[in-house]
């Protein structure tokens, strides 16, 4: 198997989609995207970065199937940022997070447990929790 399907497969998994399709279309493109990458032997990492921002998953788990260091950092340069994880961070230029996005996080965070209650199924339950217990092993 080469590595941008071993990506692809990865990304099945943060998505929790069986399918390339699914991932195209969680991705907001079509399928035939993700065969032009597979023909250039590349994912462009704006995707991979998505993913990750999408699912919570570790980048160097989508990219390589591993956990990234626990003393890593990262320098992210630019407008529009969008989240940064590991320790050392350094931020550059006018990135600001609210406190109402923090506001509007919480509120969902609500609502889904008010939806949960509401109409969730023991077996949905479980399942929710397996895959929140697979991302913080991922994540260490």
């Amino acid at each position: 198997m080469n590595e941008i399907n071993k990506i692809l497969d990865r990304m099945k998994i943060a998505f929790n989609v069986s399918t390339y399709a699914e991932v195209a279309h969680k991705l907001g493109m079509s399928p035939s995207t993700l065969d032009t990458w597979k023909r250039r032997k590349e994912i462009p990492e704006v995707h991979i970065l998505k993913c990750v921002h999408l699912t919570g998953y570790d980048e160097n788990f989508i990219k390589y199937g591993t956990k990234k260091a626990e003393n890593s950092s990262h320098i992210v340069n630019g407008n529009g940022n969008i989240s940064f994880s590991g320790s050392g961070n350094t931020v550059s230029g006018n990135n600001t997070a609210s406190s109402a996005q923090t506001i509007n996080h919480n509120d969902e965070i609500k609502e889904v447990f008010d939806l949960l209650q509401e109409y969730g199924s023991p077996k949905m339950i479980k399942e929710l929790k397996d895959r929140l217990l697979q991302i913080k092993a991922l994540h260490g």
